[in-house]
C-alpha cells in the first residue's frame, strides 16, 4: 500500500474487463435495491462521484468493495464474483483448513486477535490466537493482487499511520519474503509489533517512518533488517509482511 495506488493488473485482459463490467452491473442492482446511490454512498462513507464511477465501470479496490457490500447488505463474494457464498463457507475453524482444496474456490485467511500498533507497538507474544475467514480465490488474486496462500488479516491500533491507516482499520498482510520496496510493512523491533512505512535512503540505510507527522521517523542500517520468515535471529528489525490494503470491518 504505497502512496500511489497501484493497478490490479498492468495490462487488463479482455476477461478482466468483462469481470469489471459484470461487477459494475451487480453493484448497480445492489445499490438500487438498497435505496439508491445517495443512500448507499452515505452508508459506505464513499463520495457519490466515486460510487457513480464504480457503477459506470471503474474497477473497485478492496476497501470500497467491502464497504459497498456492507452498505447494500449483499455478500462480498457475490459482489466480487457473482457467486453466492453458502453459510457453511462463511467462517471456518482452524481444523478445517487442511480440508480445503484449491478446487473449492475458497481461500482461508487467518485473522489474528492481536493488534499491531501504528504507534508504540504490541508484544510479540500476543500473536497467538486467530480465527480463519474464507475469501474467494478470485478476491485474493484479482482484488488484493497476490497469488500465494499466506495472506493474513489483523486489526491496527493507533494513529501514527494516519491518514493511510486509521485506528481500528483491518489490514491484509503478505508475509512472503521479497525485495524490500518503499511501502508499508508490519515489523517487529525489540519484541514489539509495529506498522510503519519503509523508505529507502541509500543502499545501506532505511528510514522507518510514520505517515502522521506528529510521530518521529528513525533510520536503521539495511544490514540490520531482515524478513522474519528468513531471519535466524541476528536482525534488529524484522519484516513480518507487506501491507496490501486496509478496510474497516468493525471487528
Amino acid at each position: 500500500m504505497g502512496r500511489r495506488a497501484r493497478p490490479i493488473l498492468d495490462n487488463p485482459s479482455e476477461d478482466n474487463k468483462s469481470d469489471v463490467k459484470k461487477r459494475s452491473e451487480r453493484l448497480r442492482t445492489a445499490v438500487q435495491s438498497a435505496g439508491g446511490n445517495n443512500r448507499v454512498a452515505t452508508r459506505a462513507n464513499i463520495p457519490l462521484a466515486t460510487l457513480n464511477n464504480y457503477i459506470a465501470g471503474r474497477e473497485m479496490r478492496v476497501g470500497p468493495m467491502i464497504a459497498l457490500a456492507e452498505a447494500c447488505a449483499v455478500s462480498l463474494d457475490w459482489l466480487a464474483t457473482g457467486r453466492e457464498a453458502s453459510d457453511d463457507n462463511a467462517m471456518i475453524t482452524v481444523s478445517d483448513i487442511a480440508e480445503m482444496s484449491d478446487e473449492s474456490g475458497l481461500r482461508p485467511v487467518r485473522y489474528f486477535h492481536a493488534e499491531p500498533q501504528a504507534g508504540a507497538g504490541s508484544m510479540v507474544d500476543q500473536w497467538e490466537g486467530y480465527e480463519v475467514v474464507t475469501f474467494s480465490d478470485y478476491f485474493i488474486r484479482s482484488v488484493l493482487g497476490v497469488w500465494n496462500s499466506n495472506v493474513f488479516m489483523v486489526k491496527v491500533s493507533g494513529d501514527s499511520m494516519r491518514p493511510s491507516i486509521e485506528n481500528g482499520d483491518t489490514i491484509f498482510v503478505d508475509p512472503t519474503p521479497e525485495t524490500l520496496r518503499e511501502d508499508v510493512y508490519v515489523m517487529t523491533m525489540q519484541d514489539m509489533f509495529i506498522v510503519k512505512r519503509l523508505l529507502i535512503r541509500s543502499s545501506d540505510s532505511f528510514t522507518i517512518s510514520s505517515d502522521n507527522s506528529a510521530f518521529r521517523s528513525f533510520d536503521v542500517p539495511s544490514s540490520s533488517v531482515a524478513w522474519a520468515a528468513a531471519d535466524e535471529g541476528g536482525a534488529d528489525l524484522r519484516i513480518v509482511g507487506r501491507v496490501l490494503g486496509r478496510i474497516h470491518l468493525g471487528l
